[in-house]
């Protein structure tokens, strides 16, 4: 999922802009205020979503973030004005916040302890990975043009988030486990002191 993320939202943003330029003859600095506009909402509505996930939890963040960002893709595909891209960026760019980075890290926060360090590069390194969809997603674009390839993308999103979401755990302790995956010790049965007579 971040890997699609990072591809579509990110790293591919700037695959839409040469398609947009041809079809529509807009220019690339009024595309690039759709960009600007996505961060502006990112910076505004951060402190909310860190808020909602320690209200909500992960699982129903990523839920909702995601089936955003998908309903986000098929309004992009019927693009036919400037405000059209811009409503549909910033609702792309509003889901990926709401299901992506902060839940990922509240849940590596919670699930590891003394492999954090070492879980957080592993997450972040699914981020870099989508690069590799990037080409993908172009060659989509150049076959079946980007209406088609959009609404490919909010299909595909809509119809695997909920099982993903299914996948997530929000805290170890709700089944039992400590950070790292370790047991957690049973209060009340910690061993008796032996209670055998001493040699004399």
């Amino acid at each position: 999922m971040l890997m699609l993320m990072s591809a579509t939202v990110f790293q591919g943003i700037g695959t839409f802009f040469v398609v947009l330029e041809r079809n529509f003859g807009w220019t690339r600095t009024t595309l690039s205020g759709a960009f600007a506009l996505a961060r502006a909402e990112g910076a505004l509505f951060g402190p909310l979503e860190g808020f909602l996930v320690d209200r909500l939890g992960a699982r129903r963040m990523v839920l909702i973030g995601f089936t955003i960002m998908g309903l986000g893709f098929l309004f992009f595909s019927q693009t036919r004005e400037i405000w059209h891209f811009y409503a549909a960026y910033v609702m792309i760019s509003f889901g990926s916040g709401v299901g992506g980075w902060i839940p990922m890290i509240t849940m590596v926060n919670n699930w590891f302890s003394k492999r954090r360090a070492i879980a957080m590069a592993m997450a972040v390194s699914g981020v870099q990975f989508g690069g590799f969809l990037v080409p993908v997603m172009a060659l989509g674009i150049e076959s079946s043009g980007f209406r088609m390839t959009t609404f490919g993308i909010g299909v595909c999103l809509l119809a695997v988030v909920y099982p993903v979401s299914r996948l997530i755990r929000n805290r170890p302790e709700e089944h039992g486990l400590t950070p790292d995956g370790l047991a957690m010790p049973v209060t009340g049965t910690s061993p008796r002191p032996d209670s055998s007579p001493e040699d004399t």
